[in-house]
């Protein structure tokens, strides 16, 4: 089991189904676990989840068909359902935290907060008692659409729509603006942020360590590759030209011997590394070789001692000291440290709770164990959308004629102007990218829809050559506005795209139903009409510019007519009859829809 040490921002490692990692560091596992209540873990096979004290009783039987996360500072997390809830430790069982069920998202408690994301909402923060205390509203009127899962030294790091991160406080107010690509927990007052650096030909990312006012502290070297984001144990680890090196909080390098290729694991006096031969030793900070690197792992230990084990088919794991001397032998194939709930170890299939002698804690054993801080995403995501917004945009992107400076009825030749027409040879379609937008959750893209031809060949017979040439009779019949988006659109968003318009002087002309297949509409304006078009069930949408006045126009009227007054009339037709095609056609052909 190689490289399996996976960080959760505690300067500590954690446990996914049963795959053991390491407790990050000289005493950091006791502080950590101080502070948490409960364990889950499987009693079975293909049992439900339970939870554990620390004296490894069993506290909450099969009472849980997905994992829940670690009880940490006295609430847990476990998926239900469509979403996460959110429980505290009652008397009785488990009992719902305040507002904390059908989440979309569910962080962990930390500093007597919690951030979440309800559904349909902004991420919310929730205090001590499940109560919400703000949303994480939009800054400088750009939404958030995700923060870390917990808070750190009392700030909680966001990202905004338009990908620049920052850092909000414990009362919702922005402590440090959003500036950075990227953005880590704080550690010891510091954390590291990154941001683009250079000009438009030539662009870097730029790491730099940041203090609680956003003041630079020192940029990371050019040439050294960070592996941790997160200050652990007052150290970053980082690679340069393949040397492991530790960055302290003041800049400064500690480098290693070439020998120790990569580091595992280290805390405020010793390193867990393994060579280019994948066998782990332990070294202190000066670089000095404490143990040599003859073990398939090493975990820290509590105190200055260690966990190693030469081959987990040996069953049999060594308690090394820091002179690597040993202390006693453990029959099992892995066993991991977890502080007050003593040590967890492996034996083929099943998961002992053990204590520093080997010794029983409990009478169980367990098939799965977990420790983890969150049942969710680390990443807490905005479930935010606002539809009247998104039409408002669609429809605002409308202009007097046309879309942007493209106008209905415009000659192909015009708004090509300094292209090559080969490039549009015997073509009726185009997208315009230029014209496109996207924002939180949805992106619009404009497409063109020609009368005929935009460019056709023109062959000169007095000198047998030819070349493509702009289409005189081609102009533009349709400008069609394609929406997507990640939440349902449906009949919701076919009414705000219809409001929209309206609040725009658009005057209703047809509304309907297409069978089981679309809401769909036709409004006028001046001269032109507009077509919107919604499946009943997707996230897109389109609305579509044409000429009042063109045949086609009269024809999906009059489809449209047809289909809407046979639909009224049965509801109930399991299939669609010709008609209907014919309409749809119509209007796609018209609309360019998709």
């Amino acid at each position: 089991m190689k490289r399996f040490t996976k960080r959760c921002g505690l300067g500590i490692s954690i446990i996914v189904s049963a795959m053991f990692a390491s407790c990050g560091g000289n005493n950091a596992a006791d502080s950590f676990f101080e502070d948490v209540d409960l364990i889950p873990v499987t009693l079975s096979k293909d049992g439900k989840w339970s939870m554990i004290n620390a004296k490894g009783e069993v506290v909450y039987e099969d009472e849980f068909k997905n994992r829940p996360s670690m009880c940490y500072n006295g609430v847990f997390s476990v998926e239900e359902g469509e979403g996460y809830s959110i429980y505290k430790m009652g008397s009785k069982g488990p009992e719902v935290f305040g507002e904390a069920e059908n989440l979309k998202y569910a962080g962990y408690m930390s500093e007597g907060l919690i951030p979440v994301t309800f559904p349909k909402k902004r991420i919310s923060v929730l205090d001590k008692n499940g109560k919400q205390k703000f949303e994480l509203a939009p800054v400088k009127g750009s939404e958030v659409v995700s923060c870390s899962d917990g808070f750190a030294e009392g700030l909680l790091s966001f990202r905004t729509e338009d990908s620049k991160c920052g850092y909000f406080d414990a009362t919702g107010k922005v402590a440090i603006q959003p500036a950075y690509l990227s953005a880590g927990k704080f550690s010891d007052g510091l954390a590291v942020v990154s941001q683009e650096v250079g000009d438009s030909t030539d662009t870097k990312t730029e790491y730099i360590v940041i203090n609680k006012k956003g003041e630079t502290v020192f940029k990371i070297k050019d040439g050294y590759d960070l592996h941790s984001m997160e200050f652990n144990n007052g150290y970053l680890y980082a690679k340069n030209d393949d040397r492991a090196i530790l960055i302290d909080k003041k800049g400064e390098i500690v480098k290693f011997p070439a020998k120790i290729s990569n580091i595992v694991n280290w805390n405020s006096k010793y390193v867990i590394f393994y060579n280019e031969e994948d066998s782990y030793g332990v070294a202190n900070l000066e670089g000095e070789i404490i143990i040599r690197p003859k073990y398939e792992y090493i975990d820290f230990d509590s105190n200055d001692n260690f966990l190693a084990c030469k081959d987990p088919k040996d069953k049999e794991v060594l308690r090394l000291d820091k002179e690597g001397n040993e202390i006693a032998k453990l029959d099992y194939e892995r066993v991991a440290y977890m502080g007050k709930f003593g040590y967890f170890a492996k034996d083929g299939n099943t998961i002992s709770l053990i204590d520093k002698d080997g010794k029983s804690i409990g009478n169980n054993d367990f098939y799965d164990v977990s420790t983890t801080l969150t049942a969710s995403s680390r990443i807490i995501e905005s479930d935010y959308f606002n539809m009247d917004a998104i039409s408002a945009t669609l429809v605002g992107m409308i202009a007097t004629n046309g879309v942007g400076n493209i106008k209905v009825n415009e000659p192909a030749s015009k708004i090509f102007t300094g292209k090559e027409a080969s490039s549009y040879s015997y073509t009726y379609n185009t997208d315009m990218p230029d014209l496109n937008k996207e924002g939180f959750r949805y992106d619009i893209t404009c497409r063109l829809t020609f009368n005929e031809s935009i460019a056709v060949w023109d062959y000169n017979y007095s000198t047998y050559t030819g070349s493509y040439k702009w289409n005189p009779e081609s102009k533009v019949e349709s400008i069609s506005l394609n929406l997507s988006t990640q939440n349902d659109w449906g009949k919701d968003g076919f009414d705000s795209i219809l409001k929209a318009l309206k609040e725009k002087g658009w005057k209703e002309y047809k509304v309907g139903e297409m069978y089981d297949i679309a809401y769909m509409g036709i409004l006028k304006k001046g001269a032109l009409s507009v077509f919107v078009e919604c499946p009943k069930e997707g996230k897109r949408a389109t609305v579509s510019l044409a000429d009042a006045n063109s045949s086609a126009v009269s024809a999906v009227s009059s489809n449209m007519s047809s289909v809407i007054r046979e639909s009224n009339d049965a509801k109930s037709a399991t299939t669609v009859p010709n008609d209907t095609t014919v309409a749809v056609e119509a209007v796609e052909e018209v609309a360019a829809a998709n």
